[in-house]
């Protein structure tokens, strides 16, 4: 202590052994006003363990996330690669890069090298009402960074220009982007304001001054189907323009019409999917003749003056048995009269 009452000691953090990823992301320190918790040790380089629980795999640049499963809150980190072969979720991961605090976001980056420890780990995520994650730079927020975590029953209360979904379960707003959904396995669900996401799991990540959750697949998201019919849409057809789909690879992420299995597996009469031996083809009114009158009901149906045919009835209208009732078949059933 010199005679002006200074102390000429300096305080510092004292690590022993290897950084783990809760050392790199936990501060009580917001920071300044334009920061936001900003780590302790920017531009450190360190070694780091964690497992690994989204990936940007689509991109050359596929950047991830690294979880450590044993503590549950200040867990995640953020990577920041350039290209290199793409990890996968579960691999567990032992990274040599460095500690960087870019706009706001705890990072890793200039990766010098990585081992893949083991592959196949599971980490469930971690629930959190949209309340603890909120949009604008918080504490509760702060400490989900870089995380997975879910969260249920959010209803939506807005949807941006970039189709950004701003969520509310009762606790407060939070936000689900699509930036590591991978498109490639799915389109990005289609919602309204005050549709409900039964549950949504994603990592927490910080951008643009705005915490953000991003799911990586369609499979991340449960939501229940309120309205729409495959009679409206068809079996067996991706219809991008909406939520309620009706083709069989939708049905395991649980996003088909209430109606699928009656109308696109039972043929809408509860029975089996598969054409009776004892349709005539052509012959739709079933009197036994294949004439105009059917030709009629065909074209009706092909130009959409008639909108619904039987089971039975697509059946004897699909003469090339390809599924599709078309102007081929129109050809095939006049051609059947000619003939006879």
């Amino acid at each position: 202590m010199n005679n002006l009452g200074n102390s000429s000691i300096d305080f510092v953090n004292v690590i022993v052994g290897q950084l783990g990823i809760y050392d790199i992301q936990y501060t009580a320190d917001a920071g300044s006003e334009s920061e936001c918790y900003p780590t302790m040790f920017d531009g450190q380089s360190v070694i780091v363990n964690g497992i690994v629980t989204a990936v940007r795999s689509f991109s050359s640049y596929p950047n991830f996330f690294i979880q450590d499963p044993t503590v549950d809150q200040w867990a995640g980190l953020y990577v920041y690669v350039s290209e290199m072969d793409a990890l996968n979720v579960g691999d567990e991961v032992s990274l040599e890069a460095e500690v960087s605090e870019s706009y706001n976001v705890t990072e890793l980056t200039n990766l010098s090298s990585y081992t893949v420890l083991s592959s196949g780990n599971t980490l469930p995520a971690t629930p959190v009402s949209t309340g603890d994650i909120g949009i604008d730079c918080n504490e509760t927020g702060e400490m989900y960074e870089g995380m997975l975590v879910s969260f249920s029953n959010a209803v939506v209360q807005s949807i941006d220009s970039y189709d950004n979904l701003y969520v509310d379960d009762g606790s407060g707003l939070s936000k689900v982007g699509d930036y590591f959904f991978n498109f490639d396995n799915g389109f990005w669900p289609d919602l309204n304001v005050g549709d409900t996401i039964d549950n949504v799991q994603g990592v927490v990540h910080y951008y643009f001054d705005e915490y953000v959750i991003y799911p990586s697949t369609l499979t991340d998201f449960e939501i229940t189907q309120t309205e729409g019919f495959c009679a409206d849409y068809g079996c067996g057809v991706f219809d991008e323009e909406n939520s309620c789909q009706c083709n069989e690879d939708c049905i395991s992420c649980g996003n088909c019409c209430s109606d699928y299995e009656d109308v696109c597996i039972d043929g809408g009469d509860g029975g089996s999917d598969v054409c009776s031996d004892s349709i005539l083809l052509g012959d739709l009114n079933v009197d036994g003749i294949v004439n105009v009158l059917d030709v009629i009901t065909v074209v009706n149906y092909v130009i959409g003056t008639l909108e619904d045919l039987s089971f039975d009835e697509l059946c004897a209208a699909d003469n090339n048995n390809d599924g599709i009732v078309n102007v081929l078949d129109i050809v095939a059933i006049v051609n059947t009269i000619l003939d006879n």
